[in-house]
């Protein structure tokens, strides 16, 4: 389990840089992760749906109401990041700011959220988001065009590995089948079987 400073130190051991005690630490190094450690990690996050970072939740309906063309508003959670899914999509809808403008009566939310506890982050995730935030550090901390393409090489291989384990946790989604597709292929395999019938 990966702490805020054990991430900072695997980002800045990627580019050559010396680890550091704490955010506070009076160096360049504390103050260059402090300026970029909590949007870098959002943006990690909201890039891709985690399974680790997903939550679901049943908004509450505003008293407001929208200007026009939507009967309801709900507000989004504190934590949100990313809509994934909204009402088993069912129903229209459209984000705009922190709320999210509906006819519907009720609102359930599937979405990312802010996840801030590294302790839940997944592994594979803290390398990535070290790789990344290692890119964002190569310039100011270490000064070297070399190390910036190689953090980015290490960012690119530790972000595939992630989404790719983080996807195989998942069901593949079963696809409705098109009905022109299934007649079209449907004839051809009882034409190939009168033209072939071993």
């Amino acid at each position: 389990m990966a702490s805020q400073v054990q991430i900072a130190n695997l980002a800045l051991n990627i580019i050559g840089a010396d680890p550091i005690l704490a955010f506070t630490d009076d160096n360049e190094r504390a103050r260059a992760i402090n300026l970029i450690y909590t949007d870098t990690r959002d943006a990690e996050l909201r890039a891709h749906p985690w399974n680790f970072a997903i939550k679901r939740q049943a908004l509450t309906k505003s008293t407001e109401t929208p200007a026009f063309e939507f009967d309801n508003k709900y507000k989004l959670p504190s934590d949100h990041l990313r809509t994934l899914e909204f009402n088993y999509r069912e129903d229209d809808y459209q984000q705009e700011g922190e709320y999210i403008l509906t006819d519907a009566d009720s609102a359930k939310l599937r979405y990312v959220a802010r996840i801030t506890n590294p302790v839940l982050f997944d592994p594979l995730f803290v390398q990535a988001f070290a790789a990344r935030l290692a890119i964002n550090l190569a310039e100011p901390v270490a000064a070297d065009t070399e190390k910036v393409n190689n953090a980015f090489a290490r960012y690119d291989r530790a972000i595939a590995d992630a989404r790719a384990v983080d996807a195989m946790e998942n069901p593949v989604p079963a696809w409705e089948v098109d009905t022109y597709l299934e007649a079209r292929w449907g004839f051809q395999d009882r034409f190939r079987n009168i033209e072939d019938p071993d």
